[in-house]
């Protein structure tokens, strides 16, 4: 597998909380989901939510609270 969060924090500078996740490996291939706590600044979120989007085989959805 991918370190998927460690790259977004090294590749982007950007820490994020892993708040929730439910991850199976069928395969060979991880599947799951994975709920995040962005950082409160806006420019840091944006650049998070750009990674994650810009990720193969990665669905990004963003919800608020």
């Amino acid at each position: 597998y991918e370190p998927l969060i460690a790259s977004l924090a090294i590749d982007c500078g950007v820490k994020v909380n892993i708040l929730g996740a439910d991850t199976r490996n069928i395969d060979g291939q991880a599947f799951g989901s994975m709920l995040l706590g962005l950082p409160q600044d806006p420019q840091e979120a944006a650049k998070a939510v750009g990674y994650l989007k810009n990720q193969p085989n990665v669905t990004m959805e963003e919800v608020r609270d």
